[in-house]
């Protein structure tokens, strides 16, 4: 499923305007403004969020 985000913040640009982000399936293809989108994409209006990537810790010690 392909998507793209309007009016996104980049968490290392924060000053800079916003920025669409195309996403094809699992992978990020496009950052850029007015970007347009496949005819089988989903259209999420970000209004000026922060887009951060998504941090995941895989170290559990002490879980055992």
């Amino acid at each position: 499923m392909n998507k793209l985000l309007k009016n996104c913040k980049l968490y290392n640009k924060l000053t800079e305007d916003s920025v669409d982000i195309l996403i094809e399936g699992k992978i990020i293809s496009k950052i850029g403004k007015s970007l347009s989108a496949p005819d089988d994409a989903v259209i999420i209006d970000a209004k000026d969020k922060i887009a951060v990537p998504g941090f995941i810790d895989l170290h559990i010690q002490g879980a055992g």
